[in-house]
């Protein structure tokens, strides 16, 4: 792979990730604003089938982010082992530390779940004490 190849590859993965995570902010949006509205008129089956629902899709986006971000992570060692070699002779590619990739990784991963924990948590608070005013 020559730079220019490890330089697409790379503005890919960071576009596919970044894309990936604005659309998993876009499904905890979505999330939070339902609850913040329905989840206390919902039903308890209804309630079942919204969280379960949402389980599925904030895990299937969650694994994808791991998924890509690994790969990610894999490329840029390659970057750099590819530097270190003298195959790479554009001197500013490859120049951030070993260890940020990975560490956004976990970062992200982090956030993500993060993300899913605070919105079921909101959910069932939004279901014991979500009435407007006049208690309907």
């Amino acid at each position: 792979m020559n730079e220019a190849e490890a330089i697409s590859a790379l503005t890919g993965f960071i576009s596919e990730i970044n894309s990936t995570y604005i659309d998993y902010i876009s499904v905890i949006s979505a999330f939070l604003i339902m609850s913040y509205f329905a989840a206390h008129k919902l039903n308890a089956k209804l309630m079942y089938v919204v969280v379960v629902l949402f389980t599925i899709v904030a895990g299937n986006i969650i694994f994808s982010l791991f998924l890509l971000n690994n790969d990610l992570d894999h490329l840029y060692a390659y970057i750099i082992e590819q530097k270190l070699a003298g195959t790479y002779d554009l001197p500013w590619f490859g120049m951030n530390p070993e260890w940020a990739s990975p560490t956004l990784t976990a970062l992200q991963v982090f956030s993500t779940i993060g993300g899913y924990l605070g919105c079921i948590f909101f959910f069932f608070y939004q279901r014991t004490h979500g009435q407007d005013e006049n208690g309907t």
